[in-house]
């Protein structure tokens, strides 16, 4: 399984090819692929970031921590890294209240209660997976911005998950 080569993409992008290591693991959780351990040697310093991804059986996994990385020799570098699924991301990253969804500024409300539309609802919820890991994920549901419908959310110390249950 791990003797082909996979692409480490940033933004859809291939920013590097690795050969991963036999002893790379997926671990699941009720049938659900949710982690990846990744091991691979490489001749060069890797550019592999926080937010990049790879795709294994069908599925995307994402750096949460940049890959840790052991220096064997001038022209070997080995490293690991735990990568995980989009659930997995939303599942552990806290949905913090952005009081201006197109700046910078976040305040750093776990606690809050909003009455929105459903689109600026999941613009916040992926802009905070793009400040956790700068995953560069945007919102392209056109026919969601034209819902008027409002949605009342309370959120206390949520996870991006939990908001979207």
């Amino acid at each position: 399984m791990m003797n082909s080569r996979i692409d480490i993409l940033r933004n859809g992008t291939s920013i590097e090819r690795i050969t991963p290591s036999d002893t790379c693991t997926i671990e699941e959780s009720i049938g659900n692929p949710c982690q990846f351990n990744l091991e691979w040697k490489a001749d060069r310093e890797t550019r592999a970031d926080i937010g990049d991804c790879i795709t294994m059986n069908g599925r995307s996994y994402y750096f949460f921590s940049s890959p840790e990385e052991e220096m064997i020799s001038t022209s070997e570098y080995r490293y690991s890294a735990k990568l995980y699924t989009e659930e997995k991301m939303l599942d552990r990253t806290l949905c913090l209240f952005i009081d201006d969804i197109d700046s910078v500024r976040i305040k750093s409300q776990t606690e809050y209660s909003i009455i929105q539309t459903p689109y600026y609802i999941l613009s916040l919820i992926v802009r905070n997976i793009n400040r956790a890991v700068s995953a560069g994920w945007t919102v392209r549901i056109d026919r969601l911005k034209a819902k008027t419908r409002q949605i009342d959310i309370a959120v206390n110390s949520s996870t991006c998950m939990s908001v979207l249950d």
